[in-house]
């Protein structure tokens, strides 16, 4: 099963609170469009995996950028218009 969520940049400071950082969040949407631009769709799909995990594992975030950034990247891959084209592979 699949769930998809929307939420506004305002909702999302409002339940964040304090610890919401817009600065990090926006440079979370920026780094993610710029690896889109550079990046294949297996690779970006394989990024979106792993920023993935460092929402869902609180520890990630002692090594890393913030939740706000993290949090950023995911709203970013969320957009459809941002992702590579996928390849299709014909047979050969």
């Amino acid at each position: 099963m699949s769930i998809k969520v929307t939420m506004d940049v305002n909702s999302l400071q409002s339940i964040m609170g304090d610890t919401f950082d817009y600065d990090a969040f926006s440079q979370g949407r920026k780094d993610c469009y710029k690896l889109a631009q550079k990046s294949s769709y297996d690779e970006f799909a394989a990024k979106m995996e792993e920023v993935k995990k460092y929402i869902e594992y609180e520890s990630y975030h002692r090594v890393a950028p913030g939740p706000s950034y993290w949090l950023g990247c995911l709203c970013q891959f969320g957009d459809s218009t941002v992702w590579p084209k996928k390849e299709v592979q014909g047979d050969e």
